[in-house]
């Protein structure tokens, strides 16, 4: 079930002097992944308030100890607000600013954990806007619910006055002066939403009995990867203002240029969604804020040392790195060619040269063993026969694939990360492919040869079908 907490560990630190309205003009899909103060441009500053608000999301801490806290924190860096700016909500150590920034982060972690859960539910497909407390600031809920329904041209919002529409209605983010989904919808507001059951919302028009296959797909379609295909528009904007963006997050956008104008673009680093050799190693290439971790470059970093630390069901690396190297190889998006790609193998015995051969004739097929991630090729032949006679062994297999469909191209990484040659372990440092664990490459023929040292030599030849 996901929590709060999650919420805001999953973000990345972003220091900046952007103030509120500064980052109001930077779409809400970035805004949301990005954990950030207003003004607040030194790193530990940052993370400190983030540490607090995780601390009170999770029930370690009070909203009071939390500020308690941070005033200590403040005092002790010798923190002190701009000239002018004292005992104003500029001014971080003041009760009214902390209590606006902690209790909002926190307010905002707890409806996206109430959204995702509500995704789960098709039982309750609706939601109704309600007010949990009262506010100092009377703002009129009503006629702010019908101006959003008619931007949205009332699509899956109740008619008949109440504040109801399905979870997956566009309504909750026009609402919202944070162009989140979720509450709370303004600072300091105090509306909330409640699930509405289906029959409710049976009644109201907004579903049928014949729409649930369909609704449900939708509701899960809105849990996709949370960085999946996240863009923003950034046409309008000062190119002053995109610079200071990108800068500030580094590898963790891209700039783009779509039929529809120009968009950020997020590198998703250490996510799922799908992206090119290219423009992921060109995101890893890049700074990123402080405190942001890429544990999927760290795993194809160490790949590139040796490849064997990831092979076996108990690999010399944690499984949690393994699993970082299967999202990285799984997100990369194949780069189908008809140029051979090789793999040498080599062994000390005919017996282990045998085993092989009997698993391609029976099964008319190679596949990368199972508990391999991805198995290394190379689009150099001449790469391939350093690697099958360095070890020295008599009984050596070529592999030649004819035409790939799903390798996935490493050499963007190599160039990009500068990588230095493990000589105890030699690479395809300017030619390596990789097959995922399972491809399957149909066997077309073999050839076999005597060795002048009197071992023997076998060719195949494949093709991925």
């Amino acid at each position: 079930m996901p929590t709060a907490t999650e919420y805001i560990s999953r973000k990345q630190n972003v220091p900046s002097e952007l103030r509120s309205k500064e980052w109001k003009d930077v779409q809400a899909q970035i805004r949301e992944r990005a954990f950030f103060m207003a003004s607040v441009a030194n790193a530990k500053e940052l993370h400190k308030w983030r540490s607090v608000m995780e601390q009170v999301t999770s029930g370690a801490m009070s909203p009071g100890q939390a500020r308690e806290e941070m005033r200590r924190y403040l005092e002790k860096i010798g923190y002190s607000p701009d000239p002018g700016l004292a005992d104003t909500i500029k001014d971080r150590s003041t009760v009214q600013r902390m209590k606006v920034s902690i209790d909002t982060n926190v307010a905002m972690a707890r409806g996206w954990a109430a959204r995702m859960e509500a995704l789960d539910d098709v039982l309750s497909p609706g939601q109704e806007l309600y007010r949990q407390r009262n506010s100092r600031v009377k703002r009129d809920w009503t006629k702010l619910w019908k101006d959003a329904a008619e931007k949205v041209n009332w699509q899956g919002v109740a008619r008949n006055g109440q504040m109801i529409a399905l979870v997956t209605s566009p309504i909750w983010v026009k609402l919202s002066r944070f162009g989140t989904p979720y509450p709370p919808f303004d600072y300091g507001s105090g509306m909330r939403v409640r699930p509405v059951d289906f029959e409710v919302c049976e009644e109201l028009g907004l579903v049928s009995l014949d729409d649930m296959d369909a609704l449900e797909a939708e509701m899960q379609a809105q849990k996709e990867s949370l960085n999946a295909d996240v863009k923003a528009s950034i046409e309008g904007l000062g190119e002053d203002l995109i610079d200071a963006v990108q800068n500030q997050l580094g590898g963790l956008v891209r700039r783009e240029r779509t039929p529809d104008g120009d968009v950020l673009r997020m590198t998703d680093l250490n996510g799922t969604s799908p992206i090119s050799s290219e423009d992921l190693a060109d995101a890893f290439s890049k700074p990123v804020p402080q405190g942001v971790t890429i544990p999927q470059k760290k795993a194809v970093e160490d790949f590139t040392m040796d490849s064997r630390w990831f092979n076996g069901k108990k690999p010399r690396v944690g499984l949690d790195e393994k699993e970082d190297l299967a999202r990285f190889f799984g997100r990369l998006i194949p780069k189908p060619t008809e140029e051979p790609l090789y793999r040498a193998m080599h062994w000390g015995t005919k017996e282990e040269m045998n085993d092989l051969r009997d698993i391609v004739r029976k099964n008319g097929f190679y596949t990368p063993l199972p508990d391999r991630v991805g198995e290394s090729w190379s689009s150099s032949e001449h790469n391939t026969e350093h690697y099958a006679t360095k070890e020295g062994d008599k009984y050596q297999a070529i592999f030649i694939c004819r035409k790939s469909k799903t390798a996935k191209d490493l050499r963007p990484f190599y160039a990009a990360m500068k990588h230095k040659e493990n000589l105890a372990h030699p690479l395809n440092l300017e030619s390596e492919f990789i097959f995922m664990g399972g491809t399957r490459l149909k066997l077309l023929s073999v050839q076999r040869y005597d060795l002048p040292s009197g071992g023997k030599r076998d060719i195949y030849y494949v093709e991925e079908v």
